[in-house]
């Protein structure tokens, strides 16, 4: 899992979105100044990764639409016809 974790950051990097560490239990960042910290860099994203290995991939969300469906009383992510709800939306 922790080598999943690494991948996807390099790869979410590769594609131009910045990346930093997150707590595994929350939304806290690993970094000093938080998503102020965010690189492309593979070489600081593979130091990050193998001092915390376990850590949540975060992204800064400027510029960028987010859709939060956590929680326990949301149906959404569950629910087949909503999640294809979003198939639909146009992503640039």
């Amino acid at each position: 899992m922790p080598e999943d974790l690494l991948t996807a950051a390099l790869r979410y990097a590769e594609l131009g979105y910045p990346v930093f560490p997150c707590t595994p239990s929350g939304k806290t960042p690993r970094t000093e100044h938080g998503f102020h910290d965010a690189t492309i860099d593979p070489e600081q994203i593979e130091r990050w990764w193998s001092q915390h290995p376990g850590a949540h991939i975060a992204i800064p969300t400027a510029g960028l639409l987010v859709l939060d469906i956590d929680g326990l009383g949301n149906s959404w992510p569950s629910d087949p016809d909503q999640a294809a709800d979003l198939t639909r939306s146009r992503l640039v």
